[in-house]
């Protein structure tokens, strides 16, 4: 978090607002101080503002430099909230003012984009902490069987973290109730009908509702996807008017097989898969089976989905996701 001052923004004709900034600056937090020197009252609120009290809150006048008033708004949001330039204060005599301490938050990018690592690096890593040599020459497993175990993984990594999402318009026809979900999706999220949200349902709550819903037409309300063949989905009702359906979801990473291919999950994130692996291989049933040192790889894997989740959650990213993939 980045802290900042203005020092001395004083209203230079009382009864005609300012701005505690003349560009904008937007803030996530914000202290507004009375000046020890006032002669009169300070006036906080929007362009509106003024110095008879209406339209804003007022800051008293200080008496006592050790006692100053003061006036704080803040969020923890990471986005910024307060846009100093559409904040105004006017005072009771002019030259009088306030001191100003903003904060932003500084928040490091999400990585994004492509890993620079390739399935090879991966493998030379992995056998590293089996002691194999690059042929698999143990013959507790295959090199092809690894690469199995990589694209299992980085499809359980997505799955349960979310962390990769996509958007797709689907065409809504008139007589459809019945649709594909996108073909690259893993997990369907959110459906919205022309923007608006349609509500996610299951057939035992329409049937509840309504036992004659499969005959109802007109705009959409709900969205299921029990009973149904993969990857489809059914509205509540049969539409009537052509919209637009707009498809959220967990987007299905590329399948690798060559290893030249470069992973799915950034840099940041390829040990947590790394672990994911050997624990697949160190589970397996065989003479190279060891439990104690799977489950110690099980656990840093959970581990590595939970701190995903948390910076999810930090970043207001739930929605949207926190990273891209091929």
């Amino acid at each position: 978090m980045a802290l900042n001052t203005i020092n001395n923004r004083t209203v230079a004709a009382a009864g005609t607002p300012v701005p505690l900034s003349g560009t904008s600056i937007l803030c996530n937090w914000l202290l507004i101080q009375a000046l020890a020197g006032n002669a009169g009252k300070i006036y906080v609120g929007d362009s509106n503002v003024l110095n008879t009290g209406l339209g804003g809150i007022t800051l008293e006048q200080p008496f006592l430099a050790s006692n100053l008033p003061f006036q704080t708004m803040e969020t923890s949001s990471l986005t910024a909230l307060f846009d100093l330039n559409l904040i105004f204060i006017d005072a009771d005599s002019s030259t009088d003012g306030v001191n100003i301490v903003y904060a932003q938050i500084v928040a490091a990018s999400p990585p994004t984009g492509l890993s620079t690592k390739t399935v090879q690096d991966l493998l030379t890593d992995i056998c590293l902490m089996v002691q194999e040599d690059g042929a698999f020459s143990s013959g507790f497993w295959t090199e092809t069987e690894v690469i199995d175990y990589i694209n299992i993984v980085e499809r359980n990594f997505f799955q349960r973290t979310g962390s990769v999402k996509a958007q797709s318009d689907i065409i809504g026809t008139a007589g459809e109730r019945l649709f594909n979900e996108p073909t690259d999706s893993m997990e369907l999220d959110r459906i919205t009908f022309d923007d608006i949200p349609l509500w996610r349902t299951n057939r035992w709550q329409l049937d509840a509702g309504n036992r004659d819903w499969k005959n109802l037409t007109g705009r959409p309300r709900q969205f299921h996807q029990d009973l149904l063949a993969t990857k489809k989905f059914q509205l509540d009702r049969e539409i009537v008017t052509v919209g637009t359906l707009g498809a959220t979801y967990t987007k299905l990473p590329v399948v690798r097989t060559a290893t030249t291919d470069t992973l799915n999950i950034p840099d940041a994130f390829c040990h947590y898969v790394l672990y994911g692996v050997l624990y697949k291989m160190l589970n397996k049933q065989g003479e190279g089976q060891d439990l104690a040192r799977a489950g110690y790889c099980k656990m840093r894997y959970d581990a590595g989905i939970a701190i995903v989740k948390q910076m999810m959650l930090a970043r207001g990213a739930l929605a949207e996701g926190l990273f891209t993939a091929a």
